[in-house]
């Protein structure tokens, strides 16, 4: 071992920090506690759908995330939206489509209870104009709020369009989420 081998490794390390800083994603605007009941699709639902397995301890925090995996599984299948196969579950036809409708519904009547505002629903195809108002962080990850005058939409958010927030756009809702046409009479660059 060359006599500089621990100054190197230091100097390697310090590099490696600064060229590739630690990030963090968040899975889950809510806590862990309230994912097995929640009538959304969670980042569990994700995980167990794509057949993944959650490389997590069987102690602290990687306990709960088992637990709570476990939870869900039997919860859905009780909502009869999943059927237990074998170790894992089989969600059934639609449950994905029934898990993000049921809390599209949810944010939907407390925004128009808070609001005094209608809900509009977006289809695919459907054009999103308003003023983005702003963010909602619930269990199944993130909408935009856009509001008109007597009614509102709420649609997939994108961390590109957080600069916008209180400031009118426009879009096409597509499969995936919106084209947002961002700029002054909403003729500026679209965002896919």
């Amino acid at each position: 071992v060359a006599p500089d081998h621990l100054a190197k490794a230091a100097a390697y390390e310090l590099r490696q920090s600064r060229d590739r800083p630690v990030t963090v994603e968040i899975l889950s605007a809510v806590g862990i506690d309230r994912l097995p009941r929640a009538e959304a699709v969670t980042w569990l639902d994700r995980e167990a759908s794509e057949g993944r397995d959650i490389a997590a301890r069987d102690k602290g925090f990687g306990r709960e995330v088992r637990s709570a995996m476990a939870l869900r599984q039997q919860w859905l299948i009780d909502e009869e939206l999943a059927d237990a196969a074998g170790e894992r579950i089989a969600y059934r036809r639609g449950a994905v489509n029934a898990l993000q409708r049921r809390e599209l519904l949810r944010l939907a009547r407390l925004i128009a209870r808070d609001t005094g505002k209608r809900f509009s629903e977006t289809k695919s195809g459907d054009p999103v104009e308003g003023k983005l108002a702003r963010r909602i962080d619930a269990a199944g990850g993130r909408y935009a709020l856009v509001e008109k005058a007597k009614e509102f939409t709420l649609v997939p958010w994108k961390p590109v369009i957080e600069r916008h927030v209180g400031k009118d756009v426009a879009g096409m809702m597509r499969e995936h989420g919106v084209n947002w046409r961002i700029g002054r009479d909403r003729g500026g660059p679209t965002i896919t």
